[in-house]
């Protein structure tokens, strides 16, 4: 879910950049800020950030009458854009704060915070989560020091200060009508609930009136509101008390204000733990801004904090940051080289001297696809160039590290170039790509990493790249994933079906150590998550926590006790109980066997290693159909005269789905399996009429958005025509067909289209005398 954060603002330079930083930390996507008049260069801070895809900014004045947030927010609710979610209308001074779970020490807080909102908004009924205050005071500090927010002001009232019972709101954005204060939100549709997920409830008056803005419950659990509301003696002085409130005309704070809410009773420093994050994102703002400045002409004065703005701006029109693009690799007449299985790019990209230290900041974009892009920076030293431009002491030059190398999977032939500095990017060459060879050598696709551990690499997805948060979705491919999973709902709710989009972790995301290679924060499944609602079941806790017992050593898939848990979950989500699942499974038995996998297979001599697999049961005592086509085209049908529940369900998959059948199928009454890799054909829903329907996919093929007009038929058709005789005679004798109870078996239109597609294909082959093209 997308989570925008909207404010009004006045005079908020000081912290307005660490406030913005830090939300961008616990995984705000969008901002939409007001600001009031402001005089200090906060306006100014400000247009210098929206021109990226991320922020809008507007002008809002203090009307004669009334005060201007409850103005502000109507003006930025009607702004928002269509694709975001969720709105937290927060003021600049409350940091939203996920809580890290009972002695946990180090979390991803974006991570948390969107698993937290996809678990309270994931049902559609929600309209708004109340999220309470939880006050700190000025931790004795009368002037202002240096240090960010979270850092400086660490000591917080106790949970039961009156205070702490006001409370602001994120709210469905399809659901909000208005503002009624700057607290509450008016409803068109939905419950609102508290931070925890249980009902919300107002604190009544003595005269039994329900407070809008006041809860009766004061939540801490998962997520709370950090309310820096007084600050240091000087900051509240010359900034709150100066300010006025926005909420209320004429209201001014002062020292009785200060002393009230000055409160230092208990020790926190939960949002300071998230400090170094923080800066690192600071960073990278500071250099959105001053690019600005620099490419607008803007003369930054010396002391911005003080009785002028932050930029005196004479705008210019902006000019390319580069003084020389030169690739190496492929060569100008488009000859590659290729490395490891795949194509190398090198070359260096040098700045002009205005735009030197901004080297470390510049990112090369490439693109081959308008769904997802990659992005290098420019990290290998090359003292040659710099002393080429003339200057002395190439290794203290800001720009000694100009160089690039990166790699493309086999088989592109083009690839278009940019550079982007902060939101900026410029065009800079296209690629054209000549090889010879089409795909990487077999043992080329596996990567050794830590104790014997095999992962995948020069694969077509370029996982390694993915793993590392350099190649991600764009604005074309998250527009695409969007219309995904909106479509699906659309066609799940006609048909009256239960649906969930499962995505299977990577394989280099639950192993980690042993891959070797740290995980980005940012990955394009992280992306999608982001787009995704409740009905997204992305297991990565559930694999972690069996830790080597949740992949094969040799094989890219997960084993069957990571396959169990995993439909464990998934049934649970679909509403069957927790206890009578794991007693189905309870008394089920393993053996270990030697395993080569699809990555032990590729190298020479084979890898084989010990694997666990199921022994005490099969699926084929359940299965009553199976055309056994390998990957896209596959349909297998599994029927259970003893099932838990007795929906059917139609599992639209990939080869990861192969090891749910051993537990789906002793769930449902009927599973019916088809290999698309998450695309939907809407005629096999109108086929077998499913209660559930389950799309699975892959996270490592994040970059590859499924779609909803998928032709299982066409899929079927073009395998078969792509077979060859040998290849076609393993298929007819792993085939299973059972005699059938009924006049017309549930397979018998895809049965029907076999036959006809292998027997056109058999003639085929007699015709040509053998395997025909």
């Amino acid at each position: 879910m997308k989570l925008a954060i909207a404010a009004i603002v006045k005079d908020e330079i000081d912290s307005l950049a660490e406030w913005i930083a830090f939300h961008r930390v616990i995984g705000a996507d969008y901002f939409l800020i007001a600001d009031n008049g402001s005089t200090d260069g906060t306006r100014e801070y400000l247009e210098s950030l929206s021109g990226g895809d991320w922020l809008q900014t507007i002008s809002v004045a203090t009307p004669p009458d009334r005060a201007p947030q409850l103005v502000a927010y109507r003006e930025l609710t009607a702004l928002c854009p269509e694709d975001v979610d969720l709105i937290a209308f927060i003021d600049a001074d409350e940091y939203i704060l996920p809580v890290p779970a009972a002695g946990e020490e180090t979390f991803d807080p974006r991570a948390r915070m969107h698993r937290w909102l996809e678990a309270r908004f994931g049902d559609g009924e929600v309209g708004a989560i109340a999220l309470n205050w939880c006050c700190f005071g000025s931790s004795g500090h009368r002037f202002r020091k240096e240090g960010l927010v979270i850092e400086r002001f660490q000591q917080r009232a106790r949970q039961g200060f009156g205070p702490n019972h006001h409370y602001k709101s994120i709210v469905r954005r399809t659901a909000l009508d208005r503002m009624q204060n700057p607290h509450h939100p008016g409803l068109t549709a939905g419950t609102m609930l508290n931070a925890k997920g249980k009902p919300f409830e107002y604190r009544l008056s003595r005269e039994g009136v329900l407070r809008r803005g006041l809860s009766e419950e004061i939540v801490w659990d998962e997520v709370r509101l950090n309310h820096y509301l007084v600050k240091s003696v000087e900051e509240f002085v010359l900034k709150k008390a100066r300010r006025g409130s926005a909420a209320t005309v004429g209201y001014t704070k002062t020292a009785v204000y200060f002393e009230r809410h000055d409160k230092n009773d208990e020790p926190c420093g939960m949002a300071a733990a998230l400090a170094p994050r923080v800066h690192d994102e600071l960073r990278r703002l500071e250099t959105i801004v001053e690019l600005d400045r620099r490419l607008a002409g803007v003369e930054a004065p010396a002391e911005p904090r003080k009785d002028r703005p932050f930029f005196q701006r004479k705008r210019a029109e902006p000019s390319s940051p580069v003084r020389r693009l030169v690739v190496d690799y492929p060569q100008e007449d488009g000859l590659a080289r290729i490395e490891g299985g795949q194509t190398l790019v090198q070359g260096w990209l040098f700045l002009t001297d205005e735009f030197a230290d901004f080297n470390p900041d510049a990112r090369l974009i490439a693109r081959w696809s308008p769904e997802f892009e990659l992005r290098q920076s420019l990290s290998k030293k090359r003292a040659d160039v710099v002393a080429h431009f003339g200057y002395e002491n190439p290794e203290d030059h800001p720009q000694l590290q100009c160089g690039f190398q990166f790699f493309l999977p086999l088989g592109i032939n083009h690839c278009e170039l940019e550079l982007e500095l902060g939101h900026q990017r410029w065009p800079l060459q296209t690629l054209k790509i000549r090889t010879e060879a089409q795909a990487p050598q077999e043992s080329e696709k596996v990567l050794i990493g830590k104790n014997d551990w095999l992962f995948l690499r020069a694969d077509t997805n370029l996982s390694l790249e993915q793993h590392r948060g350099n190649l991600l979705l764009t604005p074309a491919g998250l527009q695409s994933w969007r219309a995904y999973f909106h479509a699906l709902e659309a066609i799940a709710r006609t048909h009256e079906a239960e649906c969930r989009v499962l995505v299977t972790p990577s394989k280099e995301t639950v192993l980690e150590e042993a891959y070797g290679t740290p995980r980005a924060s940012r990955t394009a499944i992280d992306q999608i998550l982001q787009l995704a609602s409740g009905t997204t079941l992305y297991p990565v806790d559930v694999l972690k926590a069996l830790g080597d017992e949740s992949f094969y050593r040799t094989d890219t898939h997960w084993t069957h006790k990571a396959a169990m848990k995993t439909s464990v979950e998934l049934a649970v989500s679909l509403g069957i109980d927790r206890k009578a699942l794991e007693k189905r499974f309870e008394k089920d038995r393993y053996r270990e066997v030697s395993h080569k996998g699809d990555l032990g297979g590729k190298l020479e001599p084979p890898v084989l290693q010990p694997v666990e697999i199921l022994k005490s049961f099969s699926n084929q005592r359940l299965k009553v159909y199976d055309n056994a086509i390998p990957n896209f085209g596959r349909l297998a049908i599994f029927d259970n005269d003893d099932p838990l529940d007795d929906g059917v369900l139609l599992l639209c998959g990939a080869s990861s789905s192969a090891g749910l059948f051993n537990y789906l199928s002793r769930i449902f009454a009927r599973v019916i399996f088809v290999h698309t890799a998450g695309n939907l054909d809407v005629t096999l829903i109108e086929e077998f009429k499913p209660d559930f329907l389950i799309m699975q996919t892959t996270a490592r093929f994040a970059i590859r958005p499924p779609t909803t007009d998928f032709s299982f038929e066409t899929s079927l058709r073009q395998k078969i025509a792509s077979l060859d005789s040998e290849a076609l005679q393993k298929i007819e004798k792993k085939r299973v067909v059972a005699d059938a109870a009924t006049a017309n078996p549930p397979w018998e239109r895809w049965e029907n289209l076999y036959q006809r597609y292998a027997t056109e294909r058999h003639a085929q082959q007699h015709r040509h005398g053998g395997d025909a093209p």
